[in-house]
């Protein structure tokens, strides 16, 4: 096994490679136990035939893959129906005895990765910056009339 890992697919892009008919299957992985992923992200390469595993849009799946193409050569993943993965709801003997694995931190799903939580604290400090500005100026207001 190449990589292990639980995740949802995302999209499923066709592939017309010479006579082949291929597919590249997009997941968001949000659990890791063997391998690595591009950020959250994993492509497994999915021939269409009786030995590839049929991935749908949009279920979430525990994927044991294997690398290389149809002959076995090659870098890109593969999951074979003869192989372990299975619906991520069908999976629970499997994610027993694979234990915690590493979870990797959730990222929106397109788009740049933005950290909304340090751009909600930098709102709230500007505006707090402001108010407390307008409070040194209206203090000073009132106190420059109550001097005349």
């Amino acid at each position: 096994m190449a990589a292990v890992f639980t995740g949802k697919v995302v999209d499923i892009r066709r592939n017309v490679l010479v006579d082949i008919d291929s597919r590249q299957v997009v997941f968001e992985v949000d659990r890791v136990w063997k391998g690595s992923t591009d950020g959250n992200r994993a492509v497994l390469h999915s021939y269409q035939s009786s030995v590839d595993y049929a991935f749908e849009e949009g279920r979430s799946y525990l994927v044991y893959a294997t690398r290389g193409n149809l002959e076995g050569r090659g870098s890109t993943l593969h999951a074979s129906n003869c192989g372990r993965t299975k619906a991520l709801a069908s999976a629970g003997q499997d994610l027993r005895e694979l234990g915690p694995g590493r979870v990797l931190p959730s990222q929106p799903a397109s788009g740049p990765n933005h950290d909304t939580g340090s751009i909600v604290l930098i709102a709230i400090g500007g505006t707090l910056m402001l108010l407390i500005a307008l409070a040194v100026i209206v203090g000073r207001h009132h106190t420059g009339r109550a001097e005349h």
